[in-house]
């Protein structure tokens, strides 16, 4: 990899775990929602530092290219992130639609 391009890498894993960091600090997410996202940082950071590394495991895993690799586990990860985000969201409607019923119940005894 051309050092200008991990230079320009490390900035971008750098700044995503910095912002992922301060997401969980102001408290605009909690840690349990972000915890998926601080891992992937890591990794990035990591990955950035590192490059060798990567090209190495994708020819243990007989991957031709990095970029394949890259490709394959990020599409992964999206996908089960996309599945557990839906499980997550069926589960709140259910909660919200109990809820919902429990409120009518108790405004029809209260009136």
């Amino acid at each position: 990899m051309p050092i200008q391009l991990q230079i320009i890498a490390i900035i971008f894993a750098a700044y995503y775990f910095i912002m992922t960091v301060k997401l969980i600090k102001s408290d605009s997410a909690e840690i349990y929602q972000m915890n998926k996202w601080l891992f992937l940082s890591v990794i990035l950071v990591i990955g950035a530092l590192f490059p060798g590394f990567g090209t190495f495991v994708a020819h243990i895993l007989g991957v031709t290219t990095l970029t394949s690799l890259a490709l394959y586990i990020l599409t992964a990860f999206l996908i089960i992130v996309s599945l557990e985000y839906q499980i997550e969201l069926s589960k709140k409607k259910k909660q919200l639609k109990k809820l919902t019923q429990e409120i009518s119940i108790m405004n029809k005894k209260i009136y």
